[in-house]
């Protein structure tokens, strides 16, 4: 599993820390509506790529 770190943040006072799998990783339908009921605001609209440059670390 990798992480990343990314200066964009949903708030100014601080960074995020993406952590991404190797392998991608797969929920049930129940697991789905679980994870939206604990977390309703878990998203954010794409955004374009612009200057950055994503990469494999």
């Amino acid at each position: 599993m990798k992480k990343a770190r990314d200066a964009v943040a949903t708030s100014l006072l601080g960074g995020v820390v993406w952590i991404v799998p190797d392998e991608p990783l797969s929920m049930s339908p129940a697991q789905v509506e679980t994870f939206a009921a604990l977390y309703p605001y878990n998203c954010r609209p794409v955004q374009p790529l612009g200057e950055r440059d994503p990469y494999r670390g």
